[in-house]
């Protein structure tokens, strides 16, 4: 029984790396994110920046961006 239970552990690890690994390698292709807002000149926050590679707005200003 542990034998079966490791491996439905193992594949299931090797599955969440491979979606991982594809998500990294879409957004490599981005930009990286800029430090300064281009809309306010505030700064954009570290977990902005890390969560939406390649932005280049503050929250805020995206929202009145995206209406």
């Amino acid at each position: 029984m542990a034998d079966t239970i490791d491996q439905a552990q193992q594949v299931q690890s090797q599955h969440l790396e491979a979606s991982l690994d594809r998500i990294r390698a879409e957004n490599s292709n981005q930009e990286p994110s800029l430090l300064i807002c281009q809309g306010c000149g505030d700064e954009i926050p570290k977990a902005r920046r890390e969560a939406v590679p390649g932005c280049k707005f503050c929250v805020t200003c995206q929202e009145k961006e995206t209406g």
